[in-house]
């Protein structure tokens, strides 16, 4: 019953730094069923090293995806 749950779940992350990316890599596996970033800051150099959810091409685009 929990794993249906997680999977019928949807989440939102509010601001991605290096931890939050984490825990919403973390949430993914355990299986839930949509999660999305929202964080209106561009993304810089600096942010590909703390963020693996930022692909190369995202440099000044407001950090925002949805993932599954």
């Amino acid at each position: 019953d929990a794993q249906r749950r997680l999977t019928g779940a949807r989440v939102l992350t509010v601001g991605v730094c290096g931890i939050s990316a984490e825990v919403l890599k973390n949430i993914v596996l355990a299986g839930v069923g949509a999660a999305h970033v929202l964080d209106p800051t561009p993304a810089a150099p600096a942010h590909l090293a703390a963020n693996f959810l930022l692909p190369a091409d995202a440099m000044g685009q407001p950090v925002r995806r949805g993932v599954g």
